[in-house]
């Protein structure tokens, strides 16, 4: 089992009944006898699933099916090399080392959960992966090479104020339910934790069909009324949602499956430059949320929710302190 894990271990529990969890080699049971579900332990991963809760199960995980993370094959990574990206995001690795620094100012020895790590996300790996001092729980419903626990946002296998931070990287978008998401963070966060999420608001389907929802900035504001505000912004800009929308327009034109892909490679190649008006956009702090492609948000659990006509204040970015 990874050192990480045992350093968890004393946070654990059912992702079902919330009770302790016993643990060996292979699995982990729920010391609940009107639960006792098994959970098994693949490839040093621990499967905790509350199946109630998840489109997955832990039979798939068991016999290492594909779930959300599916790699590219070497043709495809090779011709990606060549073709400019047409993601432009010039925020999270400047937010995520000042989030690190809010965090290590803040708490000594900070656990922090990672919810969605399956992709190797911006500026987690720079600022967090192989930190001193501070101890990062990777978790994901994938088997990808970086992910510590198996679990669902819905249903947390994490005991009650648990950790210090919990940072959601472009995965709201990708449950469900992301209020019932957010409950569970609120849940597992100490007092006074601090969350950092990023998600899309003017983006295409992507990951399909493992992707649900959008927020507006008022609307992402909203999923975390419970947290004081200490930051938020534009991640991508209305560049990048610009390209990526010619892109869908161009891959949607025809009907031919293969036809459709290529022209959407068309588009991509003819449009990626657009990303880079949302530097500008992006470093003068404008008004660009209103089309931005996705958004972040930083706050601290205070458990007292804002009100509507805060909320609408909110929008004005004069009433932010």
């Amino acid at each position: 089992m990874k050192n990480i894990i045992k350093e968890f271990f004393p946070v654990f529990c059912c992702p079902v009944c919330y009770r302790d969890l016993q643990s060996n080699d292979e699995n982990f049971t729920c010391l609940n006898i009107d639960c006792g579900i098994v959970y098994p332990i693949i490839d040093d991963v621990p499967v905790l699933l509350n199946e109630q809760e998840s489109i997955f199960t832990i039979d798939s995980f068991t016999k290492k099916e594909e779930t959300t993370f599916i790699l590219n094959s070497n043709s495809k990574r090779i011709i990606n090399k060549f073709i400019p990206s047409i993601n432009g995001n010039y925020v999270s690795g400047a937010k995520l080392k000042s989030f690190k620094d809010l965090i290590i100012k803040k708490i000594e020895n900070p656990k922090i959960l990672i919810i969605g790590s399956g992709f190797e996300s911006h500026g987690i790996k720079d600022n967090f992966i192989n930190s001193k001092n501070i101890y990062v729980l990777d978790t994901d419903v994938s088997l990808s090479p970086n992910v510590d626990v198996i679990c669902d946002g819905h249903s947390l296998p994490f005991k009650n104020k648990s950790f210090d931070a919990v940072i959601l990287q472009a995965v709201l978008e990708h449950v469900i339910d992301p209020y019932k998401c957010v409950d569970e963070v609120k849940r597992v966060l100490k007092n006074k934790g601090l969350v950092y999420a990023e998600t899309p608001f003017m983006q295409q389907l992507h990951q399909a069909p493992f992707d649900f929802t959008r927020f507006t900035f008022l609307g992402h504001r909203w999923l975390f009324r419970s947290f004081s505000h200490i930051d938020s912004g534009v991640v991508c800009g209305p560049g990048m949602a610009l390209a990526w929308s010619l892109r869908g327009l161009f891959s949607n034109i025809v009907k031919n499956r293969t036809l459709s892909k290529i022209l959407s490679k068309i588009a991509h190649i003819c449009f990626f430059w657009l990303k880079y008006f949302d530097y500008f956009i992006v470093k003068r702090k404008s008004r660009g949320f209103d089309s931005a492609s996705s958004i972040f948000f930083v706050g601290e659990l205070n458990q007292i929710d804002i009100s509507f006509a805060e909320l609408v204040n909110y929008y004005n970015q004069e009433n932010i302190n």
